[in-house]
């Protein structure tokens, strides 16, 4: 005969279990949905700027070389550091000794000492006429004296000429000397200046490369943030479900009827004849028998 009583089913209450059951499907479509790759908030390295390519070509000019900022490749250039025409004409400026010497010093006498030199001659000539007047009036012209006296006028035109042509040369040498240290300043300046456009170039490369991949860095935290958006938000809800459940400490109860337990004789048969399938038969008949 079969009677009524209280069975404990351990389930979430039915309104917590509706709510379960609504929350699985969007979890398990959110689960299996393939996310593409730019989506993931992948790490991404910003590309290098143009300041900085600029630096490297100019650093390769300094150098003498060539370099394409389009492809990354050095090239052979001129060969010719940019400081080194200065150090060349100092060079030359430096040894007057040499034909290029000595022609380079030609531009440092000043274009004027010709004119002196025919000055200082014409001088000489209207001395030596005037002598010649002088010595017919006293009629001793033609004599040794005027002779004499005309050999002294060229010697001291000689002289006069070779000390003024040896100070203009002295001159030149000293103006090719100062050329030849204001050459060599130059190159180091070239070198300096260079180095420090170069370094210029450099750090705002450097300023627009951190800039570029803080705007990247920026643009991938927020794809990541926006995927993970819904995600983040059935994780919230399902934390707040199983609150719900671990606040509930006494399963709700459901009433519904309980079998008899069969007889020790019928439990005797059965395990006795369980290994040929009579133990299910009687079962059977057992069952249909208390109904």
């Amino acid at each position: 005969m079969a009677t009524d009583t209280i069975t404990n089913i351990n389930k979430p209450a039915p309104y917590i279990e509706s709510e379960l059951q609504s929350f699985l499907k969007p979890l398990g479509q959110l689960g299996a949905t393939s996310i593409p790759a730019s989506q993931l908030g992948l790490p991404s390295i910003a590309g290098e700027s143009a300041f900085t390519g600029q630096a490297r070509k100019s650093a390769a000019q300094q150098a003498g070389l060539s370099y394409d900022p389009s492809t990354n490749v050095l090239g052979a250039g001129t060969g010719v550091a940019a400081y080194q025409p200065y150090l060349t004409t100092a060079a030359t400026y430096a040894d007057p000794s040499t034909s290029a010497g000595q022609a380079a010093l030609q531009n440092f006498i000043s274009p004027q000492q010709q004119y002196v030199i025919d000055a200082m001659t014409d001088a000489t000539t209207q001395a030596k006429t005037q002598a010649d007047a002088t010595a017919l009036q006293s009629g001793a012209f033609g004599g040794g004296r005027a002779a004499v006296q005309q050999g002294i006028l060229d010697s001291e035109l000689a002289k006069n000429i070779g000390m003024f042509k040896n100070t203009m040369y002295q001159q030149g040498l000293d103006q090719m000397g100062g050329a030849a240290d204001r050459q060599r300043s130059l190159a180091s300046d070239t070198q300096n200046l260079g180095l420090g456009n170069i370094g210029l170039l450099g750090q705002a490369g450097t300023g627009q490369l951190a800039y570029d991949q803080a705007v990247k860095d920026a643009a991938t935290q927020s794809q990541k943030m926006q995927t993970q958006a819904p995600f983040e938000r059935l994780g919230w809800y399902g934390g707040q479900l199983s609150q719900l459940m671990g606040g509930m400490p006494n399963p709700y109860m459901q009433q519904g009827p309980e079998q008899q337990a069969p007889s020790p004789l019928f439990q005797a048969i059965a395990s006795g004849a369980g290994a040929y399938g009579l133990g299910g038969i009687l079962g059977k008949i057992w069952n249909k028998g208390q109904q």
